[in-house]
Parts: structure tokens; C-alpha cells; sequence
């Protein structure tokens, strides 16, 4: 004699076995999320502090025109010529570049310039119209700061869009320790 038994499905089935996936999954995600930021939690701040180099970079700087004036002078560097308009302004990264790339002021333009303790790495390309990207002249190559060492036990970068001229540009930040 055969006994066949049919399986049935309820809804009440469904709904709780959802709610336990559900549960289980927001405990991996949170146990995922606060793992991540004891394991490194040097990148988080680095990456704050690009975020924040970035923004004060796309203002007009403190004095507005320190382009024209003395370093000694400034107190916070910016590429624009308005806090609203975010266009590049190139005798502000022709003037920074100037300083920033000349060894016995990079200290200073890291550490009272742009205020962060993290070595500095900052590049402005031009996007072109099949959206790739080229290196753009101010004054040769707009390339300010130090490159990241291969041996940088981190790095972070951010990316701005901006405008330069005619065109669009990508405004590089790599802050690396």
C-alpha cells in the first residue's frame, strides 16, 4: 500500500520565512558595515578629509584674488572666482601649481593652504566629447603637488566635474599617507 503525500504551501509559510531572510540579512549588512570601519578606519577620515579639500578647492580661496598677491597672504586656496560658479580659474592653478610643486613649500601649502596632515596629489584634465579625458596645460602639465608613492599604505581620490574654459574637467584630488 502507497501513501502519497502532497506537500501544501501557506502563505503563512512565505511570509515568515521572508521575514527571517529579511532579519538575517540587515544583521549581516550591519555586522559587514561596522567590520569594515574597524578594519580601516584611516581610509574613512582620508576620505572625508578629500571630500573636504575638494570643496574648499571649487571656492574662490581666502583672500578671493590671492593670485595676484603674496602667499604669505592666503589663507585658503581656491580654483573659482565665485562660490557660485565653477569654472577653473587658470592663473589661480598656474599660481598654486607654481608653489605647491616647489619642494620647500609643499609643507606649508599641505598643511596651511589646503589644511590636511595627508600628502597631496592634485591633477585637472578636460573631458573631451567621446568623454576620455586629457591632461590639460597650465603652464606644461596641471599637476600640483606629489604623486602617490608605491609603497602609500593608503590613498583616496576624488573627482570633481568643473569648468575650464570652453570645456568640461575633471578635478583630481589624491590625498595618500
Amino acid at each position: 500500500m502507497s501513501t502519497n503525500r502532497k506537500g501544501q504551501f501557506f502563505s503563512y509559510d512565505a511570509i515568515i520565512g521572508a521575514m527571517i531572510f529579511v532579519i538575517a540579512f540587515g544583521l549581516l549588512v550591519t555586522y559587514w558595515w561596522s567590520v569594515r570601519s574597524v578594519l580601516n578606519p584611516e581610509r574613512d577620515d582620508m576620505l572625508k578629509e578629500a571630500l573636504r579639500v575638494s570643496d574648499g578647492l571649487l571656492t574662490p580661496g581666502n583672500p578671493a584674488f590671492w593670485q595676484t598677491g603674496q602667499m604669505s597672504d592666503v589663507t585658503l586656496i581656491g580654483f573659482t572666482d565665485s562660490y557660485q560658479n565653477e569654472t577653473l580659474i587658470p592663473e589661480k592653478l598656474a599660481a598654486f601649481k607654481q608653489y605647491a610643486n616647489n619642494p620647500a613649500n609643499y609643507q606649508n601649502a599641505r598643511e596651511h593652504l589646503l589644511r590636511t596632515s595627508y600628502n597631496f596629489y592634485i591633477t585637472v584634465e578636460t573631458i573631451q566629447p567621446d568623454g576620455t579625458t586629457a591632461a590639460r596645460d597650465c603652464s606644461g602639465s596641471c599637476e600640483m603637488g606629489k604623486p602617490p608613492a608605491s609603497n602609500a599604505r593608503n590613498q583616496v581620490a576624488v573627482v570633481r566635474i568643473a569648468k575650464y574654459g570652453d570645456s568640461l574637467a575633471d578635478l583630481k584630488i589624491v590625498l595618500w599617507a
